[in-house]
């Protein structure tokens, strides 16, 4: 098996490789390599959220509560562990989806001191039109 020659110890083979699979519609197989993934770091930012994904593709409802409630947990801790659009389908909270969002674009769109603080502009109580 390809999995277990090349990915043996390798995290981000074994992610890559279960996202390949899912993108083939191979879930049970990515479900396997995205908990291999999960066995080398139980904190993967996003190896939850393909694992639970493929899951519910493959109508595999195996713990399913359970992870869930370990995703809420984490998101409310504020850990990088899902998509916002995969909370959409775990969590009717609009806290818990949002707060994910946040994470999610927090990583994505890091802070960049260069551009400074943003400035208002003046409010007029006519609209200007040049």
């Amino acid at each position: 098996d390809w999995s277990s020659d090349v990915c043996s110890s390798d995290l981000g083979a074994y992610f890559n490789y279960g996202t390949s699979l899912a993108d083939l519609g191979r879930y049970t197989e990515a479900i396997s390599a995205f908990e291999n993934v999960l066995e080398l770091s139980p904190w993967h930012a996003f190896a939850r959220t393909d694992l639970l994904e493929a899951k519910m593709a493959a109508s595999d409802w195996r713990n399913i509560e359970a992870e869930t409630e370990m995703v809420v947990t984490a998101v409310e801790s504020g850990r990088r562990l899902i998509w916002p659009p995969t909370a959409l389908t775990l969590t009717d909270s609009p806290n818990i989806q949002r707060q994910a969002a946040a994470i999610w674009v927090k990583m994505k769109y890091p802070f960049g001191p260069a551009l400074g603080p943003m400035s208002r502009s003046p409010r007029h109580d006519k609209i200007r039109i040049a």
